[in-house]
This record gives structure tokens, sequence and C-alpha cells, in this order.
């Protein structure tokens, strides 16, 4: 054979293969006309010709985006490219330069039929498709016979998530206690990656049929921040009472994602004298210091349980089902608990009609009634059926619990019905909370094994986002070294980055459940930054010539920030652990303080002759707080060891006083005393007793001082606490940002009105294009600085309104009272930025004439005002606090080139070609 008509012919042996019969030869890398022919045993065939011809293949693969309406972004166009990564539902519109000119081409989607493509002018072929899911596509030429061939190779198709919007509470942000006649302000902020639809507050009072609140619905904007007032007095409450709520937020995506919060509370608890009587009764309860509190709060546990198994729609899960089953079983046990409280009561005789015995143990009955139907839904797998009895339950206990405060107090004068009445109402109510402490220690006990296992989870997660950091690092650097050379002229590749973003994703998910686990809406936030991480890397992915390196570059940034985030949040930890420290060695205290008088009177019962009290079994509850006691300390100073040992790495002060504490404990025999102290209780020796119980409180009394000193070395340093003032200084320009924008939207739309009537009654040509230039503008892009489109003012709002505007400007008035109070004393060292609030604060404070809400136009340049104020002295603030060097302009992320750009470039690699390298013979 011979490659051309004037090459060497040469001589290619032909082989045999087994089950084949003749011989054969293949020829490889044909890339000239070849001539060829068969010799064997000299007997030559005829000459035969092979003729090479060049089929069309794909040269260069532009693709522009043109994304949902809902999204508001522009068409992104992405040059010298192939693969594709976009939002599902944009439109991607194919530009192909082939290698030579044809008459046509199809594109090839998997899973779809194809479609043809057409030729322009130019010589390029265009074709569209909508992404739908992940997959690959191709692009086929039709060859010399007709037939189509493949023109390209699969280029992948990634899908980019839509995040669904986060929602949370800012105020109060926790369960809260409040009276009949307060304003209870809450603020909801929701925010999404592409525009919040709708934002609303669901309130229910006693369990009762739910009432929504719109805060937003609309024009879609990334942040929403809204506020609602409580007016309590107007709901007729009475203690016992309840208020539930929640937030929900929609984005405006075809499919309207809808997130939920968790479900909040507020108690109305009795007025001030009477509620700390009861607390001064010694009683510990539940979390947050109420007292008799731990059946309710045990409720309101089993709620939100539930009420999370219905906002994440597992009702077929599995693991839901498990999680059903174990809240049946903690119902029924509740459900027990308060039987055997109302039998103790009965036996005790002190259930008379109209006391306060009385109505607590008709309370409890109803309660039970309602943990009952509970416990079937649950057990029945009825989530969402079950929440109403377990609301209903919640009432009952709260009541009970009313009613009990209410007995607590009565001992501090006449007692209930005096004489022998009084005494066994008085050992019951202390049968009773010590009844509720045993059920709070054991939720406790619960509560601090899930939070060691959830930080355990961030460790974990921590560690992984580290590598998955260093490993972007990596890529991103190599893409930078690479920029410098030629335009990629091919398609596909990209698959480090790809596997990169599905580890990203695979972590994204882990850290959302656990935020959702644990109602934790930082981890939420970081989750989202992975999230949008993982995007960034499957557009980097893509390889289009000027964006690859950005994104590449824009999701190392993302994903430092979520490291950030999670350091913070292990950062924070030990100030949190300290503080639960501190809190158990002050219940510790308190509880001492009523074994010591219990065990005075005790003593003093003996040497009276009366022979004590073990007959009515107080000194059995006696020994029983003592093991009680006994076993939080053996519990602290565990806590206490773990504490040291994981803050030696990072804060060596709190860990060394820390260990101390804990050291303080095994020093003193603290576990010891409390254990011998019961023997001496027993024995009835009262010197001893006394020296016992003083040496023990006095040991509480070291640690408690011991753990102070902890506490404030794992307080935030000085830098941590300039770094939270500027994030709340940043967190009030959003939410007045947040009031601008929602006057200016209710400005519009009178605008819009006014326009449609006007169009409407002149029919003119000239009116309908006014109406629509007011229309056009409600994007905020064209608005007057009045914040009304046109400079007209919306509508006075309605006194319910009005009424809700106040509050909430008021509240944001305070917060920056507050911030400029704290600016102002120079603790933070911020005095150029409490300067330039002064004036601001001036201005807000016109907040409370009510005379400024009945004049749109001024409330609007009002608002206006206090956020160009506010902004000015944020950008100080940032300026006092990250320094100078953030001055600078740093940019990254995908961008559109400049028109012409790209024939520049090629022309530059074309010239660079053209020009002999140095130090060959042609350069000399």
């Amino acid at each position: 054979m011979r490659s051309g008509p004037t090459g060497d012919w040469k001589r290619w042996p032909m082989t045999t293969e087994p089950g084949l019969d003749g011989f054969r030869f293949v020829l490889f890398a044909l890339d000239a006309p070849t001539d060829y022919f068969v010799e064997a045993s000299g007997v030559r065939s005829a000459p035969f010709h092979l003729d090479v011809a060049d089929i069309p293949y794909v040269k260069r693969v532009d693709l522009e985006y043109r994304f949902p309406a809902y999204t508001g972004l522009p068409p992104q166009a992405v040059a010298d490219t192939g693969d594709v990564a976009a939002l599902r539902g944009t439109e991607v519109v194919v530009h192909v330069t082939p290698t030579m000119k044809v008459t046509g081409g199809r594109l090839q989607v998997e899973g779809e039929d194809p479609r043809p493509m057409t030729v322009a002018d130019d010589g390029t072929l265009v074709a569209t498709f909508p992404i739908q899911k992940d997959g690959f596509y191709r692009v086929a030429f039709p060859g010399r016979d007709g037939r189509m061939a493949a023109g390209s190779p699969d280029y992948t198709i990634d899908v980019l998530a839509d995040q669904p919007p986060t929602v949370t509470f800012l105020k109060p942000g926790r369960d809260a206690k409040v009276t009949s006649i307060e304003e209870v302000f809450t603020e909801m902020r929701a925010e999404d990656d592409y525009g919040v639809g709708r934002a609303e507050l669901v309130y229910s009072v006693n369990g009762g049929p739910e009432k929504s609140v719109v805060l937003h619905q609309g024009h879609g904007r990334k942040s929403v921040s809204a506020g609602h007032t409580f007016f309590l007095e107007e709901l007729s409450l009475e203690p016992g009472d309840f208020i539930s709520y929640f937030g929900r937020a929609a984005d405006e995506s075809a499919a309207h994602q809808t997130t939920t919060t968790d479900i909040y509370f507020m108690e109305v608890r009795p007025f001030a004298k009477e509620y700390k009587q009861a607390e001064e009764r010694g009683a510990r309860g539940a979390p947050g210091g109420d007292s008799g509190g731990a059946l309710s709060y045990q409720q309101r546990q089993i709620i939100a349980a539930t009420f999370k198994i219905v906002r994440d729609r597992r009702a077929a899960d599995k693991q839901a089902a498990e999680d059903l089953a174990t809240l049946a079983l903690v119902q029924g046990r509740l459900h027990d608990q308060v039987q055997t409280l109302v039998q103790r009561m009965a036996n005790r005789g002190v259930v008379e009609p109209g006391s306060g015995f009385a109505k607590t143990a008709d309370s409890l009955r109803a309660a039970q009634v309602e943990m009952a139907s509970a416990r079937g839904q649950l057990q029945a797998k009825k989530a969402k059926e079950a929440l109403t009895p377990e609301q209903g339950a919640l009432k009952h206990l709260q009541r009970a619990e009313a009613a009990f405060r209410e007995v607590q107090v009565s001992f501090g004068s006449e007692g209930e019905g005096g004489g022998n009445s009084a005494m066994n109402a008085e050992e019951l109510a202390d049968l009773f909370e010590l009844e509720l402490d045993k059920l709070k220690n054991q939720y406790e006990t619960v509560q601090r094994g899930q939070q060691q296992q959830a930080d355990d989870q961030v460790d974990a997660a921590l560690e992984r986002l580290r590598e998955l950091a260093q490993r972007q690092e990596q890529e991103a650097e190599r893409m930078r070294r690479q920029s410098g050379g030629p335009p990629n002229m091919g398609g596909g590749g990209g698959g480090s980055q790809r596997q990169l973003a599905e580890q990203t994703e695979e972590l994204a998910r882990r850290l959302e459940r656990l935020a959702r686990e644990k109602s934790n809406p930082a981890m939420q936030e970081t989750a989202r930054r992975l999230q949008d991480a993982a995007n960034a890397m499957r557009r980097s992915s893509t390889g289009g010539q000027g964006t690859g390196e950005a994104d590449a570059k824009a999701a190392l940034d993302r994903l430092r920030d979520a490291r950030k985030r999670l350091e913070n949040e292990r950062t924070g930890r030990l100030d949190r652990d300290v503080q639960q420290a501190l809190r158990t060695a002050e219940e510790m205290r308190q509880a001492q303080e009523k074994i010591a008088g219990e065990a005075e009177q005790e003593m003093g019962a003996r040497a009276g002759g009366a022979g004590g009290n073990a007959e009515n079994g107080r000194l059995e509850r006696l020994l029983e707080r003592k093991d009680t006691l006994g076993s939080q300390v053996g519990e602290l100073e565990s806590q206490l060891d773990r504490m040291a040992r994981d803050a030696r790495a990072t804060n060596k002060d709190a860990a060394r006083r820390l260990q101390e504490a804990a050291d303080g404990i095994r020093d003193r025999k603290l576990k010891d005393k409390i254990r011998y102290s019961k023997g001496v209780l027993k024995a009835g020796a009262a010197e001893q007793a006394r020296q016992l119980e003083a040496e023990i409180g006095s040991d509480i009394g070291n640690l408690q001082k011991k753990l102070g000193e902890a506490a404030g070395a794992a307080s935030a340093s000085g830098e941590d606490k300039r770094m939270a003032a500027l994030e709340r200084m940043r967190g009030l320009v959003r939410s007045l940002e947040s009031v601008e924008q929602r006057l200016r939207e209710r400005g519009a739309d009178s605008g819009r009105q006014n326009g449609r009537e006007q169009g409407q009654q002149s029919g003119s040509q000239s009116g309908r294009a006014a109406a629509e230039g007011r229309e056009g503008s409600s994007d905020g892009s064209a608005q007057s600085a009045s914040g009304f489109s046109g400079g007209r003012p919306g509508p006075a709002p309605r006194a319910d309104e009005a009424r809700q505007l106040q509050r909430e400007l008021r509240e944001r008035a305070r917060e920056a009272e507050a911030l400029g109070r704290e600016l102002g004393e120079g603790r933070l060292g911020e005095r150029g930025a409490a300067a330039g609030l002064s004036s601001t604060l001036r201005d807000m404070r016109r907040f409370e004439d009510p005379r400024v809400y009945g004049e749109p136009r001024g409330l609007a340049q009002l608002v206006a005002s206090v956020v160009q104020g506010l902004k000015s002295a944020e950008f100080a603030m940032r300026r006092e606090v990250e320094g100078p060097d953030r001055e600078k302009l740093f940019l990254s992320g995908t961008q559109d080139l400049p028109p012409g750009w790209q024939a520049l470039v090629e022309e530059y690699y074309r010239s660079l070609s053209r020009k002999p390298a140095a130090g060959s013979p042609s350069s000399k």
C-alpha cells in the first residue's frame, strides 16, 4: 500500500483470526488518499483506491441562557463552551460553528426527539432546548451519503438547584412568657436566591383555628423583613392560655417552594407580683426558671416534634414512623405522670371544691383526656390530627400550673383552708415540685446527649468542609494557570468540578437536616452557602471562556465563608456550654438552700419530740432531693472535664478555669458529702447535719465562682463584639429597607390603579402610555425620592395598618438607640460611627408621632432619609471594624464578555503562532 500518488509502496503482512475465513489487515489513521493491492504466492490482485474526505465536526459551541421569568435575570452569553449548567426551566440557545460548511444539523438531547438546527447566514447552526433534567446532548451533521453522523462529543447538562426560601423569626426567636395586656412584637425574615413571593405569619389561640397575617405578597424580593405586633389585651386571655405561631414563605418559582419555621409559643402568665411570689417558693420547674412548668414544657416539646414531622411531609418515611411511635410513648408517659399526680392529690384529701388544688386537679384531668386522644392519633400515624389534642392538653396543663402558682402564693399568707388541710396542701405542693424536678432532669439528660451528638456532627462537617475547600483551592489555581492558554476549542471536561459539586451538595444536605432538627438558622444559612458553592462549581465545570475561572473562585469564596460560619458555631459552643453550666450551678444552689431548710425543719421536729415526719414521707422526699442533687453534681463534673478538654485548643484560659472547677468538685468531695449527709439525717445528728449542709452550700458557692471566672474567659473578644455590633447594624438597615420597599410598592400599586382609572376615563393612547410607564417602574428602579411611583403618594394606611407600622418602626428606633449607646460609650471603639448615627436617631424619634402615619409622602421620605443615614453609619462602622483594605474592589463571579473581545483574543494567539520561537534559525 502507499499513501498519496507519489508515496512509496510498503508491504504489510495479513493475519488470520480463529473462527474467521480469509486474511485481515486494518488500516489506521488514514489522512490521505491511499492505494493498495493484495498479493499471495505470486498472484496479485487489481489495485484499489481509498479516497479520504473531510466530514463536518463541531469547531466551537457558544451558549445563551434565557432564565425563567421569575428569576428576573437577563439573558447570559457563555462563549466557547458546550457543557450546560443552569436552572431548571432555562431556555438554552446553542450556537454551533462547524469545521466546514453544512446544509443542516440536529441537536439530540438525551431522552428527547432530535431538534433540527437552523443554518444562519454566517454558516453557524442554532437550536434551542429547555433544561428539564440532568443528562447529555450532542450535535449531528449530515455525511456525504446524506445520513446523520455524530458531529460532537457528548456535552453534559447539569440542572442547578433553585433553593427553597429560608425563613426565621428574629424576635422573639424562642418561646416567651407574657402577660395578658402586653404588646408582643415579632419579626420574621425570609430570604430566597431569586425572590420571595409570599411571606406570612400563622397563629392560633389555645390550639384553635389558624389565622394568617400576610407580611409580604407581590413582587419578589431576595430578602423580606417584616414585623407583626400581637396586642394581647384584645384577645381576652387569662393565665395559662397560649398563642402558638409559625412563619411561612414561598418563592416565585413554578413549584412555589415553601419553607416553614418551627412552631413557637407565648404563654400567658400571671402579673409580676403573683408570679414572683410563686417563684420565691423555690421550685425550679422547666428550663427558663418557671415554677412548676415542667409538664407544659414537656408537652410543648411533643407539639414541636409533631409539627416538624407534619411540616417536613415525611408521613410515609420509615424514620417518621419511628419518630411518631416514640412521640406516642412520650405522650403516654406524660399522661401516666399526670394521672399519678391527680391520684396523689385525691389521696391527700386537699381537692376541696373551690380550692386552688381543685382547680389544678380539674385542669390535669382535662389534660389527661386530651393526651389520651393525642397518643391514639400518634399511634395511628396521624401526625396532623394529633396536633389539635396535643395543644388542647397544653392549654389545660398551663392552666393547672397557673392554679398551682396561686396555691404557692397562698402559702405565704394564710394557707388553703387552715389547719391540717394547709399542711397537707403544702406537703402535696412539695411532692408536686419533686415530681416535676424528676421529669425535668430526665429531659435535660436526654437533651444534653442530643446536643453532644449534634456538636460531634458539626465537628465532622467542619473537617469535611476544610478538605473540600482545599481541593477547590487547587482546582481554582489549576484553572488560573490554564487561563493563559488558547481558548477552549472542544467540549466536555470539568469532571473534577462536578465531583466536588456532588460532595459539597451532600454535605449541604447533611447540615440542612441537622439545622432543621436543631432549629438552628445560622447552620441553615451555612447549608445554603454550600449549595451556592456547588452551583458555582457546576457552572465552572462548563469551562466557558472567561467564566470558568471566575466561577471556580466564587465557589472557593463560598466554601471559605461556610467554613468560617461553622468555626464560629464551634467557637460559640464554649460560651453556650459554660452558661449552661452556670445555670445548673445556680439550680444546685437553690436546691441546696431548700434541702438545708427542710433538714432544719426535720431536725427541729425531732428535737420537739414529734418523732420526725417519716410517717408523712417528708424525710423520704428530702432524701430523694439529695439523690437528685448528687446526680446533678456528678453529671456537671463530667461535663466540665469534657468542656475543658474541648477548649484547650481554642481557649486555654477558659479550659484551665473549667478544669479547676471540675477538680474542685473532686477535691472537696462534694458528691461524698451529699451522700454521707443522707445517713446523718436518718440518724438525727442535728449539729453534724447543720455543719454538713453549710459545707455543701459553701462548696456549691465556690463552684459558681469558678464557673463565673470561666464564663468571663470564654466570653466573646472585643473584636467579636465589634463584628456582632456591625451585624446588628446591617440587620437594622435591611429591616428598614424592607419597610421602605413596602411603602414604595404601596405607592406603585396606587399609581397603577390611578393610571388604569385615567385610561378608562379618557380612552386616549397617551393615557394608556402614561399608565404603562407608571407600571413599568414598580421594580423600584425609577422611583422618586418619596418612594412612590411618579411622585404620587399612595393612600393613607388603615388604622390597623398604621398601628402595626408604628409599632414596627418604634422597635427599629429602640434598636438604633441601644446600638448608639454602645457605640457612644466607646465600649466597641466605633466613635465615628456613633457620631454618624446620632443625627439619624433624631429622625427616628419622629416615628413616635402618630401624625406622620397620616401623610404617606412624608412617611416615605422620612423612612428613606433614615435608611440613607443608617447606611452611612454602617459604612463608617465597617471601615473602623474591618479596616481600610476592605474598601478595595474585588470582582468575582460570572461576567458577560464585551463585544469583540473573543475575536481579539483569538487574533492574539494566531499572531503568536506566526512569530518564530526565540532561538530558532529563522529568528536570527
